[in-house]
């Protein structure tokens, strides 16, 4: 059983050999994209673009979120933590 692994491990060894030693563009290409996606997003936030409808959805969002108790971290939130959570202080 042990010489049967031993051949399979120097055939797949041979067979990843073909492989190795290049560089993957595709994942290289993936990797441009996402970050200029990401850069991009980022442009756009630091311009303002979407602002007006961004705070038009929450606008919408914000009382049923409210009504259901679903915590938010910070983005909803107009009143200080103290007031927020009563009894904490």
């Amino acid at each position: 059983m042990s010489q049967d692994l031993t051949l399979l491990n120097r055939q797949a060894i041979a067979a990843a050999k073909n492989h190795m030693g290049e560089v993957a563009w595709p994942t290289v290409i993936l990797v441009a994209a996402v970050l200029a996606g990401f850069v991009g997003n980022l442009w756009l936030f630091a311009v303002g673009v979407g602002q007006e409808r961004s705070h038009r959805l929450h606008r919408e969002i914000e009382p049923i979120l409210r009504a259901h108790g679903t915590p938010i971290l910070g983005i909803f939130s107009r009143q200080p933590v103290e007031a927020a959570a009563p009894g904490s202080v």
